[in-house]
Order: C-alpha cells, then sequence, then structure tokens
C-alpha cells in the first residue's frame, strides 16, 4: 500500500549493495514545498550558483563546530554550513 511521503526502499539491497542513506530534515516537512521547488529549478537551470551560498565549510571531524556556527548566525553571519566529507 503506497502513503502519500512515503517511498518504498528494497532494503535487502540497499543493505547487500552497501549504499549509504543520508536522511535530512526534508522541505515538505517545513511546508515549504512551493519555494524549494523553485530553487531546484533554479538550480537545474544553471540560474541559481549554490555555491556562493556556502559561507562557512568544515572537516568532519569539526562537525560540532559547524553546528555552532550555523546556530549562532549573527554573530557568524553564515547562509550555509557545509561539512566537506
Amino acid at each position: 500500500m503506497h502513503r502519500p511521503g512515503y517511498i518504498e526502499l528494497d532494503w535487502a539491497k540497499i543493505q547487500l549493495g552497501e549504499i549509504q542513506l543520508i536522511p535530512s530534515a526534508s522541505y515538505s516537512y517545513w511546508g515549504i514545498h512551493s519555494e524549494m521547488q523553485m530553487s531546484l529549478d533554479l538550480l537545474a537551470k544553471g540560474n541559481l550558483n549554490a555555491r556562493k551560498l556556502i559561507t562557512h565549510s568544515f572537516p568532519l571531524d569539526k562537525i560540532n563546530q559547524a553546528f555552532e556556527t550555523a546556530e549562532d548566525k549573527e554573530k557568524t553571519h553564515a547562509v550555509f554550513v557545509a561539512l566537506i566529507v
């Protein structure tokens, strides 16, 4: 049975294929679907350079510093904080 908002996955194939899933807070969760779709369309058409939005980047071992930077936007002026893996 298919339910809206759910994706059926073949867990055996994911596990045997050693596929890594990285979940994130979804735009649909926050109710900004139309804005996210606009952003994705702009990215796909090359009209938006997402790299210019990254104001800070950290290696994975500095993840706590990355979270602190993202959280204290008034002090750090962070727009988008990225982890370099």
